[in-house]
């Protein structure tokens, strides 16, 4: 099948983005001065012949009336560009500023241009009724000030606008590069990992309480790389345990088998044989199934069926079971709490006990006792197993939960396998819990699980 090339830029994202909000900031620009254009030149006339009456009306305020004399002598001739002068009601000029002489008649509240030897000028008359009769304050401003203010206006956004374009470029290439910062950063560790085949590199923006989309990606690739470091160590721990486990009883096998093929004459030596053939192979049979077991575990995909279960029912049973067969002479008794329960695989947890209990047996004194109770702990379920059996020692507390380990496989008989242990701490963590231990040469264990339980 042909496949049509996709037609790529050379662009890199960063630029793009950059010139995107480039052109973005350079449109609002275009559109921002066109629109002062059009509205500022009413809008600013409008200030214009709003100055002018607050000029106007501020001056009226002004003037005052004492012992039957007009006083004007606090009004503003010029000010903001507004020429102010006061007249009396019949029309003489009192006081003040103008910039030209006029004919125009008094009208109160109109602002009206006029033009005087070819300028415009804006005119403004407000009437203050006073017990004289009364005055007329008038206001001028030329028409001009208004086109300059307008002037200066789009004098002052030639300049400012570009400068906003400018920052917007700036400003959206300095976001892009920052928003993408961890782009290169996944990259890199993504490189890392496939140069150098180092699971345990992790990208880590190092953004605490960040919940953004790139931070988000980072931490699904991060928990990804972990998954994949997990399963790689897993199958790698898992190989190796095989290799190294299933050696001594294969070669047990083909040495017994091309012993007989050569020595064997009769029906019992064939007989002897195949026992210890068959041995060995269930002893294989046990150990494959141990490990896959734990396998599962470690990855997470064993199949569990998690539901609320009576702990203290379920030990009794365990316990009332495990009694009817006595080994070594050993008494197993038990103090259970009633009326404990927790979220549990029942299957798993049986074999987490059982496993526990089988460990005490097989390490147990002979005639010795062996401990099973069950209390409650705050939010924990708490369960412990003892004996009094040989213990272990202090610096091989640690490691008696690695796979394969035995302190001592001579106390066994050389019948385990080393995981039960590993399975106990296992399960116990797959309910939210854990296990520990604690012991002493000469005087027995005591190990100990917390898994969380179900208060009312």
């Amino acid at each position: 099948m042909d496949y049509l090339p996709l037609r790529t830029s050379k662009m890199s994202i960063k630029a793009r983005l950059t010139l995107w909000f480039t052109l973005v900031a350079f449109l609002l620009v275009l559109i921002v001065q066109g629109f002062m254009l059009i509205v500022n030149g009413n809008a600013v006339v409008d200030d214009a012949d709003a100055l002018l009456v607050s000029e106007v009306q501020a001056n009226m305020k002004k003037v005052d009336e004492r012992d039957g004399r007009i006083d004007v002598n606090d009004v503003d001739a010029f000010k903001n560009g507004v020429y102010t002068s006061v007249y009396s009601a019949a029309g003489k000029f009192l006081s003040g500023a103008v910039p030209f002489e006029t004919d125009e008649p008094f009208r109160a509240g109109v602002t009206r241009p006029v033009t005087v030897s070819g300028r415009e000028y804006i005119l403004y008359d407000m009437f203050v009724p006073l017990d004289t009769g009364g005055v007329w304050v008038r206001g001028i401003t030329g028409a001009e000030t208004a086109e300059t203010l307008l002037q200066t206006v789009l004098d002052l956004s030639r300049f400012t606008l570009p400068l906003v374009l400018v920052l917007a470029a700036v400003g959206g290439y300095l976001t892009a590069r920052s928003a993408l910062k961890p782009i290169r950063q996944i990259t890199e560790a993504a490189n890392a990992i496939n140069d150098g085949n180092d699971l345990s590199r992790r990208i880590g923006l190092g953004k605490p309480g960040s919940h953004d989309e790139l931070q988000k990606l980072s931490d699904t690739f991060d928990n990804m790389f972990a998954r994949l470091e997990k399963s790689f160590n897993s199958q790698q721990q898992f190989t190796s345990d095989v290799s190294h486990e299933l050696r001594t009883p294969t070669t047990v096998i083909l040495a017994e088998c091309d012993y007989t093929r050569k020595h064997a004459r009769t029906a019992e030596d064939y007989g002897a044989a195949l026992e210890v053939v068959s041995r060995q192979a269930r002893k294989m049979s046990r150990l494959v199934e141990s490990l896959l077991s734990l396998s599962r575990l470690d990855l997470g995909t064993a199949k569990t069926a998690f539901e609320v279960e009576d702990v203290s029912e379920m030990l009794s049973v365990i316990c009332a079971e495990t009694a009817l067969v006595r080994r070594k002479g050993i008494t197993l008794c038990s103090d259970i709490q009633e009326g404990v329960a927790a979220d549990i695989d029942v299957t798993l947890m049986s074999r987490l006990v059982q496993n526990l209990i089988d460990n005490a047996y097989k390490y147990g004194r002979e005639g010795g006792m062996v401990d099973v109770s069950l209390h409650t702990d705050g939010p924990w379920a708490v369960i412990t197993v003892a004996d009094n059996g040989v213990g272990i020692a202090k610096d091989h507390l640690e490691k008696i939960w690695q796979r394969f380990y035995q302190e001592d496989s001579s106390r066994s008989g050389g019948e385990g396998l080393g995981l039960g242990l590993a399975m106990v701490k296992q399960i116990a963590e797959v309910h939210g819990g854990g296990v520990s231990v604690e012991s002493e040469p000469g005087v027995g264990s005591t190990f100990t699980v917390k898994i969380p339980r179900i208060t009312n």
